[in-house]
């Protein structure tokens, strides 16, 4: 049975060799060579791709770049198709099929679409041989340059009126700041005045690269009452473009302690009356039908 076997693979080696059997398969050439190789195991894979351009962790890189790597195949028999995966994901897409090259080709290139500025983009390279071995490249990234002119725009709203506060007690609010300049622009912001009554708190008071396509960020506002009554506070918050200083926003804000009542007068009163005249506060104290109100 051994022998047979033995046999009959001897007879379909000697049919391949007398009559080639060729194609294609998913765009790799096949050929007697190829299954020789391929089952006989004197295949090479191809090159693992190198020397990225730009180098990997590359800044300030233009918005239109030409990639480029090093391949090549040992086997000069060989041809390669390169896949090509691009894109700002760090598992980037297939983007293009290049080849087949012959094995002593090393130099590839991709001409990038236009990118978007200041974002990191990632790429890697596969290389695979006619007869399917391949080489997988690593992962390489770079990141393009800031847009040459591009200025931001500093935008804060907000409505910051308290009324009928009691003196002491702790209001809050929100102000919101938006870059509404040019597309990838950088705002840096801070809040740099506010009332000089009251205690304040803003949370955040300042930011550093805020672009348009971030949208709105949310600054918490916070301030303890003065503990004067019956009165009016008024002034403004100003937020300042850092790099800008003629850019900048003001945000009017107002407390109002509310004013005594006749009634709340009277309890006031009393009150006092009763600290100083023990014997009056016990009075009252025998009218159980006697509210404050």
């Amino acid at each position: 049975m051994r022998k047979k076997i033995v046999g009959i693979f001897v007879c379909v080696l000697m049919l391949t060799m007398i009559f080639p059997v060729s194609g294609t398969i998913n765009g790799i050439k096949t050929d007697v060579d190829m299954a020789f190789k391929t089952f006989g195991g004197n295949n090479s894979a191809p090159y693992v791709p190198c020397d990225p351009y730009p180098k990997n962790g590359s800044t300030g890189v233009d918005t239109i770049v030409n990639l480029s790597w090093t391949g090549g195949d040992p086997d000069s028999n060989d041809t390669v198709i390169y896949k090509i995966y691009f894109g700002d994901e760090t598992n980037p897409p297939l983007v293009e099929l290049s080849g087949p090259f012959p094995a002593n080709v090393t130099k590839f290139s991709y001409l990038t679409y236009p990118l978007d500025y200041n974002t990191t983009y990632y790429w890697k390279i596969t290389a695979q041989d006619n007869h399917g071995a391949l080489a997988l490249g690593p992962l390489w990234s770079f990141t393009t340059r800031e847009a040459i002119g591009a200025v931001p725009d500093l935008n804060a709203e907000g409505k910051l009126n308290w009324t009928d506060v009691e003196p002491g007690f702790t209001v809050e609010g929100k102000i919101t700041v938006e870059n509404i300049g040019d597309p990838k622009s950088l705002l840096d912001w801070e809040i740099t005045k506010w009332p000089d009554w009251g205690n304040w708190t803003f949370t955040p008071s300042s930011g550093e690269d805020l672009m348009p396509e971030d949208g709105k960020i949310t600054v918490e506002v916070s301030v303890v009452a003065p503990k004067e009554k019956e009165k009016n506070f008024t002034g403004h918050i100003k937020i300042i473009n850092k790099e800008n200083s003629s850019d900048y926003c003001i945000i009017p804000v107002s407390l109002v302690t509310p004013k005594r009542s006749q009634s709340t007068l009277f309890i006031y009163i009393l009150e006092k009356l009763m600290g100083s005249f023990p014997l009056l506060e016990q009075l009252f104290s025998f009218t159980s039908d006697f509210k404050l109100l």
